[in-house]
């Protein structure tokens, strides 16, 4: 009884080697087999499947074999045998048919890639029912010089629209995704004539419009042709070139499904809060443009948004922007809970902003669910806005400020003691204040990139933390007393004060070897496990 391997085959023969050899199979034969697969193909595609060199395999691990081939492949694999047939209409394996991609990228279209995209099309229309998701990639229509249709043009013009009467007459709903690198998709019959409009309105879960223009000309876009895909439940739109403008209406109001809606690069127009702030499944939004650099929000607005994200401003080469976040206004010591505006926000990231008038700074302490913020490259004018914005906000557990060049530690932040994660890289920081010992549940500390001469003597009574990091001061840092005392930190993980600057002095190295000695050693009868120590620069 034997087993050999070799680079496109694996011979299988005893069936009661079969428990012995499923471990082995399940990690080298599934790629060794889809590899030889891939390669086959007519009457060598089946008389292969026929030889013995995957008859034998078990249905589990057949099912394997072909969830590593692309769809197309897969969908050809239907005609080998029955037994093949059956396994795929019938996965054992629940995510046989995940991650189906049609890619229409390639711009030159073939006679042999015209028949398989027809071969494609029936094939789904047929056995679309047992796919939960396809995901259509295109690309641009015609060459840049308009002589021949591509893939992508091909298939939407004729093998498309021929798929969609077939589904729509069996009654079959597959659900579609499409990322696009081309602006035909949008105004052309594809969303506009009523027979495809009406089944795209009722399938199409996402778009993802990643959208090329050929020229310097600044393109203007409405949304208002998607605002009949009711079904739609994800939006992503990234223009290549810089300056394209995109319109926001109020009928985009309509996409009662949508639960994301990103926009990256370009310009926006219109009132995004009134577009969107009353979609009932909206949970996440990012986008680098704001329309008017305001986000004033009224009652009964974005009651299901769990994830806001200003993000980087790729139009201006991440200059920072003026920008002001305005929650509605409520009573003293009243919060915002499920089923009121922002009740439901976990996330808050803002990036590239200038905040000015400590006023205007919204009090997080009203948002009854936040439990992340992130401020990115912002600029705070002054200082006292962020600390109007994190007073009280006692139900926030992890705070990133990065890159925004604060001098000291906000002063309310001392309060938050439900704080688990703190970074505050990339900064100005040389101390820490003593009331920094009040975040007793804090467990991560991230202070690289600063200005730290020395280890803060606060952290000594710190010792709940799991990892801290002060690597990479942007000063001489030294080491000025012992390190021993995180042998305390009964928990600590990993301890970093690596450098980029070469060379540590005389006192910083005999207390550096005095902390690597006192971690080498152990005490009879106990077990521990200490830290992960890093001090020198890889």
């Amino acid at each position: 009884m034997c087993m050999q391997v070799t680079p496109s085959f694996v011979f299988f023969p005893v069936a009661s080697t079969v428990q012995y050899c499923k471990s082995f199979l399940l990690l080298l034969a599934p790629a060794a087999l889809a590899a030889t697969i891939m390669v086959m193909s007519g009457t060598g595609f089946k008389r292969y499947a026929g030889s013995g060199h995957c008859s034998a395999l078990p249905d589990e691990l057949l099912s394997h074999v072909l969830q590593l081939l692309p769809f197309a492949t897969k969908a050809a694999a239907h005609s080998v045998s029955k037994r093949w047939n059956k396994v795929l209409r019938h996965p054992i394996i629940v995510n046989l048919w995940e991650d189906c991609e049609l890619d229409l990228t390639a711009t030159a279209l073939t006679a042999a890639r015209e028949e398989e995209l027809w071969t494609i099309a029936d094939w789904l229309a047929r056995r679309a029912y047992g796919i939960p998701r396809l995901l259509i990639s295109s690309g641009s229509w015609h060459d840049a010089a308009c002589s021949y249709i591509t893939e992508s043009g091909s298939f939407y013009k004729e093998q498309f629209p021929y798929l969609l009467g077939q589904l729509r007459y069996r009654r079959v709903e597959l659900k579609l995704s499409f990322c696009s690198t081309d602006s035909d998709l949008l105004p052309t019959s594809l969303l506009s004539e009523s027979p495809m409009k009406s089944y795209l309105r009722d399938n199409l879960i996402d778009l993802y419009l990643m959208k090329y223009h050929d020229g310097n000309t600044a393109a203007h876009e409405s949304l208002d042709t998607l605002s009949n895909l009711t079904s739609l439940q994800t939006l992503h739109i990234r223009p290549l070139h810089m300056g394209e403008t995109w319109e926001v209406t109020s009928n985009l109001s309509q996409l009662t499904s949508l639960r994301t809606f990103q926009f990256q690069r370009g310009v926006l127009t219109g009132s995004l809060v009134a577009a969107l702030g009353s979609l009932p499944a909206l949970t996440e939004l990012k986008s680098s443009c704001i329309p008017g650099y305001k986000f004033t929000l009224g009652h009964s607005q974005f009651t299901s948004l769990r994830s806001f994200t200003k993000s980087s401003n790729a139009l201006y080469d991440s200059e920072r922007t003026y920008f002001v976040l305005q929650l509605p206004q409520l009573p003293l010591h009243a919060m915002l809970t499920a089923g009121q505006t922002l009740g439901m926000l976990r996330k808050l990231s803002l990036h590239d902003c200038i905040f000015e008038h400590q006023h205007s700074a919204p009090r997080l302490q009203f948002l009854a669910s936040l439990k992340k913020v992130k401020f990115k490259n912002c600029r705070f004018r002054p200082e006292l806005w962020l600390e109007q914005a994190l007073q009280g906000a006692v139900q926030i557990e992890r705070i990133t400020i990065v890159e925004c060049r604060l001098k000291v530690v906000p002063k309310h932040l001392s309060q938050l003691v439900r704080l688990r994660t703190l970074t505050l890289a990339d900064n100005y920081l040389n101390t820490l204040p003593p009331d920094f010992t009040d975040l007793t549940a804090l467990e991560f500390l991230g202070l690289y990139h600063n200005m730290y001469t020395s280890v803060p003597e606060v952290l000594e009574q710190m010792v709940h933390l799991k990892e801290i990091s002060l690597a990479y001061s942007g000063a001489q840092m030294c080491v000025t007393k012992s390190l021993t005392f995180l042998l305390k930190f009964q928990s600590l993980l990993a301890f970093n004060i690596a450098q980029e600057v070469q060379g540590w002095d005389s006192t910083s190295l005999f207390y550096i070897g005095e902390f690597v000695a006192a971690m080498d050693g152990t005490v009879p009868g106990m077990t521990r496990r200490y830290p992960q120590f890093l001090w020198m620069s890889m």
